[in-house]
């Protein structure tokens, strides 16, 4: 989940002039990263083995 300050932080690591599509871009990225966090946290991963049994399974 996004905050505030995430996002001003951003901001201000933006230059004076830029797209709003690179900014849109950037928070989507933080979001990501935030909630990856947050599974991890509460043990929401999968091992090594788990994933390559799972991507095995894709190609079948």
């Amino acid at each position: 989940m996004l905050t505030k300050e995430k996002i001003l932080e951003s901001l201000e690591n933006l230059p004076d002039k830029f797209e709003l599509d690179d900014f849109l871009e950037e928070l989507y990225l933080i979001e990501k990263i935030e909630k990856a966090r947050e599974q991890s946290k509460n043990g929401q991963v999968y091992t090594h083995a788990e994933m390559q049994k799972r991507i095995k399974s894709w190609s079948h």
